[in-house]
């Protein structure tokens, strides 16, 4: 059987070239008023790794808005970069 995982999937870790990659862990977590309730909402936090900065969020949409801001994209960029990240969750 081959293997069906990207070529960049197959690097070791800390491969990259320093300041080549950003990395990112996301967290979420359901809120509801009492235990066995369906969630109310859900909320989560993303961390950029290395600087230890963290958002609370409560809507996906800053997910995104924080991954811009540490590449430097501008609005415009804002959907394009959405899209691929819908596309990579997938």
């Amino acid at each position: 059987m081959e293997d069906q995982r990207p070529a960049s999937a197959s690097q070791p870790l800390g491969s990259e070239a320093p300041g080549d990659t950003l990395a990112f862990i996301v967290r979420v977590w359901p809120e509801t008023a009492r235990p066995g309730e369906r969630p109310q909402v859900w909320r989560g936090s993303i961390e950029r790794v290395g600087s230890g900065e963290r958002l609370y969020f409560v809507r996906l949409e800053s997910i995104a808005a924080f991954i811009r801001e540490h590449l430097g994209l501008g609005r415009t960029a804002r959907r394009s970069l959405w899209a691929r990240l819908i596309d990579w969750l997938r």
